[in-house]
Formats: C-alpha cells, sequence, structure tokens
C-alpha cells in the first residue's frame, strides 16, 4: 500500500470513529442520567417528577427536532451541522454540570438533545457522502449497536462516577471528548460547499411540526406514569391540540417551497413502506423492552436486580449480530435480512407473551428468570439482524437526502415506541391484573411483528440489485478479456 493510500485509510477511519464516538457521547447520556436521579434530587432540593423531567425533556426535544436538524444536514452540509451539534452539545454539557437549580438543569438538558439529535443523522450523511456504497452500508449497518452499547456503558459509568465524584461529573466527562472531536474535525467545516438558499427555509413547518409532536409526547409519556389521565380532560386536550397542529403542519408543508419534511420520503411509496414498517417495529420493541422488567417483578416477584439483568442478553446479542449482519448485507441483501430478524423477534416476544409459570424442557426445569433471559436473547438476535438492513433500505432510495432519511426514521421508530407504551399503559387500566394485561400486550405485539413480516416483501432492495448487476458486469469484462482475438492481414480485430 502506497503512502498515501495509507494515510487516506487512516483518515477515513479515523473520521468513522470520531463520528462513532460523537454518536455515543450522545447514547450515554441518554441513560446516564437515570442513576444519579436521586443524587441529583437531593442535591437540588427538587422533588421526583420533576426530576425526571431532566430524561423525559431530554427524549422530547430528540424526537420533535430530529428530523428538523437532519434537513438542515442536507441543506447546509452534514460535516458542518456535526461539528455544530457537537459543539451545542458540549456546550450544554457544560451547562448542565454547573447548573444551579433543577428548572435551569432541565432546560440544558433540553438544549443538549437539540445538539444531540443532529449526531446520529448527519454522522450517516458524512458516512454517504465520504465513503463508496460497498463500504458505507457496511458503516451505516454499524451504526445500529451504538444505541444499545450506550444503554449498557451508561448506567455503569454513571454509578462509577458517582461514587467517585458529585453528579455533576456525567457532565463534564463529556468535554474532553467533544473537544477532542471538534479539534479533531475542524478541517472538514470548510469541506461541504456554501449552501446555496435559492428558497427559504420552513421555519413555520419545523414550529408546527415540534409542537404537534411534543403535544402527542407529553400526552403520551403522561399517560405512562399515571393511567388515570386517561379520564383527563388535560389528556385528550393535548391529543386533540396534536390533531389541530398536525393538520396546520400539512397544510403548511403543501405549500412550503422548501418543505421541513419532504413527501417523497415520508408517504409516497417505497418509502411509506419503510416508514410503516419502522412505526411497527418502534411500536413493538421499545415498548415491550420497557415492561418487561416490571412483568417480572409482578408476575414472578424478582428483585430489581435481577431484573437489570434480564435485558442484557439482548443488548449483547444486538450489538453482536448487528455487527455480523452489517458485513453480510452485500451478500444477502435487504430483505432477507429483515424477513429473518423480524420473524425471530415477532416469536421471541410471542413466546414471552404466552410464558407458562412453569417452563419444561423434557425433564428439565426452566427458572422463569432463564425463560425470560431466553425470549430476551430471541429479540437481540432478532433486532441485530434485522436492524442494519432496516437502517440501510431506506437510504439506498435516495442517498442524498441520506441525513434526512436517517432523522426520520429515528423519530418514527421513537415515536412508535411512545404510542407503544401508552397502548400496554391502557390495555393496563382495562385489564383483570397487571400479569393479564401485559401478557396481552406482549402477545398482541408479537404477532403484530409476525404480521408485519409481509410488508417488508414490499422494500426494495437495491444491495441485491447492485450486487446482481455488478455481477453482471464482472462476467461480460472477464468473458471480454477471454475472449481470443482473431487475426487477419489487417490485424487482430
Amino acid at each position: 500500500m502506497a503512502a498515501s493510500d495509507a494515510s487516506a485509510w487512516h483518515r477515513g477511519y479515523l473520521l468513522y470513529a470520531l463520528c462513532v464516538i460523537g454518536v455515543l457521547m450522545f447514547a450515554i447520556d441518554g441513560s446516564i442520567v437515570a442513576v444519579a436521579l436521586p443524587t441529583m434530587m437531593t442535591d437540588l432540593n427538587t422533588t421526583l417528577p420533576l426530576i425526571t423531567w431532566t430524561l423525559a425533556g431530554y427524549t422530547l426535544a430528540q424526537v420533535a427536532l430530529q428530523p428538523a436538524i437532519a434537513k438542515f444536514s442536507d441543506n447546509f452540509g452534514r460535516n458542518r451541522v456535526f461539528l455544530v451539534c457537537v459543539f451545542v452539545f458540549t456546550l450544554s454539557s457544560l451547562l448542565c454540570a454547573t447548573a444551579p437549580n433543577v428548572w435551569v438543569l432541565i432546560a440544558c438538558r433540553i438544549v443538549q438533545a437539540m445538539g444531540g439529535s443532529g449526531l446520529l443523522p448527519a454522522a450517516t450523511g458524512i458516512v454517504v457522502s465520504s465513503y463508496p456504497a460497498r463500504q458505507r452500508e457496511r458503516l451505516i449497518g454499524l451504526f445500529t449497536s451504538i444505541i444499545p452499547m450506550g444503554a449498557i456503558i451508561g448506567p455503569n459509568l454513571g454509578g462509577l462516577i458517582l461514587t467517585q465524584f458529585s453528579w455533576r461529573g456525567i457532565f463534564f466527562i463529556n468535554l474532553p471528548i467533544g473537544g477532542a472531536i471538534l479539534w479533531l474535525l475542524r478541517d472538514r467545516f470548510r469541506l461541504d460547499a456554501a449552501p446555496a438558499r435559492e428558497k427559504p427555509i420552513d421555519y413555520s413547518g419545523i414550529l408546527l411540526f415540534a409542537t404537534a409532536i411534543t403535544c402527542v409526547l407529553v400526552a403520551l409519556t403522561s399517560l405512562g406514569s399515571d393511567a388515570s389521565l386517561l379520564r383527563s380532560p388535560l389528556f385528550w386536550g393535548l391529543l386533540l391540540g396534536a390533531i389541530v397542529i398536525g393538520w396546520l403542519f400539512v397544510q403548511q408543508e403543501r405549500r412550503a417551497p422548501d418543505p421541513m419534511l419532504d413527501y417523497r420520503i415520508s408517504v409516497l411509496p417505497p418509502f411509506l413502506q419503510v416508514n410503516a414498517y419502522n412505526l411497527l417495529y418502534g411500536m413493538a420493541i421499545f415498548s415491550v423492552m420497557a415492561f418487561v422488567p416490571y412483568y417480572a417483578e409482578t408476575r414472578f416477584g424478582m428483585t430489581p436486580a435481577q431484573t437489570g439483568v434480564l435485558l442484557t442478553p439482548r443488548s449483547i446479542l444486538l450489538i453482536v449480530m448487528s455487527t455480523v449482519a452489517s458485513v453480510w448485507l452485500l451478500k444477502y441483501g435487504y430483505r432477507r435480512p429483515m424477513l429473518a430478524g423480524t420473524t425471530i423477534v415477532g416469536l421471541g416476544v410471542l413466546f414471552l407473551g404466552l410464558l407458562p409459570d412453569e417452563l419444561r424442557l423434557g425433564s428439565i426445569r426452566v427458572p422463569p428468570f432463564w425463560a425470560i433471559a431466553i425470549s430476551m436473547a430471541l429479540a437481540g438476535l432478532g433486532m441485530g439482524t434485522a436492524a442494519p438492513a432496516s437502517n440501510n433500505a431506506g437510504i439506498a432510495l435516495l442517498p442524498r437526502q441520506a441525513a434526512a432519511i436517517a432523522g426520520l426514521r429515528a423519530m418514527i421508530r421513537s415515536l412508535g415506541g411512545v404510542l407503544g407504551q401508552g397502548l400496554i399503559v391502557v390495555i393496563l387500566e382495562f385489564a383483570s391484573d397487571p400479569t393479564a394485561g401485559l401478557e396481552i400486550a406482549f402477545v398482541g405485539f408479537g404477532v403484530l411483528l409476525l404480521v408485519s413480516v409481509p410488508l417488508v416483501l414490499t422494500i426494495p432492495d437495491t444491495a441485491r440489485e447492485r450486487r446482481r448487476k455488478r455481477e453482471e458486469e464482472e462476467i461480460a469484462a472477464a468473458a471480454a478479456q477471454a475472449s481470443p482475438a482473431i487475426t487477419t492481414p489487417f490485424g487482430s480485430r
């Protein structure tokens, strides 16, 4: 390998590594705060409902603003937006660490989420514009493992910091990481072409969309903690407000010269199928995983320590399989991994809902802890198999809008998770007891995943089509090279 080629190789993978670290920093902060809530509540002299808004506000801002920031990434440059997001995230981490009261902390957490929500879409856009197609599919697929990795690292890192330092240390730790990313990628800020703004930015659309999504999320998040709100005028008022504002948003997008949410990637086939799959995936997976610890405690009397370990097999297998599946993408395309993975997850969730009081494999009795762990392992295996392909399926249809598609995908999955959790709470409200309600919900979501499998068949498998075309070109080139030249008096022909 020539020196220049080696240098380019190292620069290319350094760029990807820094993108991964930036996204991982955001993923860790989504879970690291959870272990510090009691300490922060005491230190800031506040209440539990108020301090939990440091988590809820972070999630709300992320979901509501992700599509808009992703749109900015495609319009103003992926490198530029990525670095601005890292700067905002790092600066807001400093402000969180020095917050004098809970109100300032909540506000700074929302700003932190505003910066962090653009990291994954912008990083996806950077990969699409910086690497060839064969390489970028694997690299985008590997992003799948970052979020569960952050979910594992966050609580453990938070616990370690809290044993040695104040809770403010969980925010201070972002400063050297964010600073290093900004310094090492400082030259890339000028790589993006100057934005040509022939059309005005759709600020009205951004505001209407964020407001409508926030109304939905606040209503469903509140319902998730208090089922009695189902009879509250405030709950239905928020949903009605979301519908009205959503209608205004649609009207705004129809007349906007450059709409915030491009209808081509939201409601037109084949993006419609991709988005429907992501919504069902988020509803089933995110909501079920949120209630597994509660299910294990109420039905089998497990301790919090045991229920905390239950989700570990899912996270480990998700990380391992998403790495393996990312390498397989070029060979098997998108459709096969999505079909196999969705089926495996559906069976795992269905198994969880149909779990008997005493599971036996022949003469061997399987303890409830291991039975649920098997279900979680199946879920992790299926999620890791399907996620890299589903992450690439939409982007491959329109690579120049990679960031917008990645942002929309993340928002739809998160929204699906909140909708699913709200639905489970409604089921629990009318069920005879919590265990019966959760079993009904798990069986229902398992069936929903299995029913969604045919939807995958309608999503174009562009990876296999490209591979087939490349193989045909290679065969034609080899055949032309192997054909003997015909010699004539006038030379070979």
